[in-house]
């Protein structure tokens, strides 16, 4: 092996010798041949490991690059093309698909992001939300709705009993704690929810309490402490500073996508939604 190897080092230094020119000119294209391949296979290897083993290390660097005030192109040009995009009076929602979970953003007439959200979808995947306006980290998927903030400003929690979704938010007012942030936390049944099936043992006392849609909820009540304390979180959301969050709602309010409009999409699974 090492004879055949010095055969053809001699005879590329002959070529090299007796013909210089034609030499460099035959360097220089197997050089610029060569860099495209070697680009090619690196770029296969980045994305192999990207969609692989790395993907959640991936998936929760690109996360954090996400927050209000950012321009809507720029969270396109993380995130991808949105699959669905609804618009309202002042405000327009775009819906972003990511493995295992999904992003939304709502941006005003000047392509500003006023409101985002990150919602998981898989037990597998639990990333840590590092910047929040509550000056602590948040782990969708581990994080109780307590855990997050046990003060509330105004719960949105509503059971359905058809077809409308069943959401349970927390709301903590913008003020000077929160860098004049809304922050909206708690679960979103578009995605799977309710582990521990805790609205399952004791349904007909939290359908009472919960409904109708955005009834006034006691959190001091026992059992609706239980619930925050038990419940994980899969989604949290945060408004831009001085962002007023009711007029926000007044376009329309949902925390993160609509299981109603993302059960039309092609793969979308509506199984997980339980209670």
């Amino acid at each position: 092996m090492q004879n055949k190897a010095s055969q053809t080092i001699k005879k590329i230094k002959t070529w090299a010798q007796k013909s210089p020119v034609t030499f460099l000119i035959g360097l220089f294209f197997t050089i610029i041949l060569a860099v495209p391949t070697g680009i090619q296979v690196y770029e296969m290897v980045n994305d192999y490991y990207h969609d692989s083993i790395g993907w959640k290390k991936y998936e929760q660097e690109i996360i954090n690059k996400l927050a209000p005030t950012q321009t809507k192109d720029y969270f396109d040009s993380v995130l991808g093309e949105p699959i669905t995009i609804e618009g309202g009076n002042k405000y327009t929602e775009a819906i972003y698909k990511r493995k295992d979970y999904w992003v939304q953003a709502v941006y005003d007439k000047n392509f500003r992001v006023q409101l985002m959200s990150i919602m998981v979808c898989s037990d597998d995947f639990k990333p840590e939300i590092l910047e929040t306006p509550l000056y602590k980290s948040v782990t969708l998927g581990k994080d109780t709705m307590k855990t997050v903030s046990a003060q509330v400003d105004k719960a949105h929690y509503s059971i359905s009993g058809a077809t409308a979704p069943t959401y349970f938010i927390d709301e903590v007012f913008g003020i000077n704690p929160t860098k004049y942030q809304t922050v909206y936390f708690g679960t979103n049944d578009a995605c799977p929810y309710d582990p521990q099936n805790i609205l399952k043992k004791d349904f007909d006392y939290y359908w009472e309490k919960f409904n109708p849609v955005d009834k006034e909820i006691d959190t001091s009540d026992p059992k609706i402490d239980y619930f925050r304390s038990n419940m994980p979180i899969n989604i949290i959301g945060f408004t831009a500073p001085h962002v007023k969050a009711e007029e926000l709602t007044a376009d329309y309010f949902f925390l993160g996508p609509d299981y109603t409009e993302l059960r039309v999409l092609p793969g979308y699974n509506d199984a997980p939604r339980r209670y």
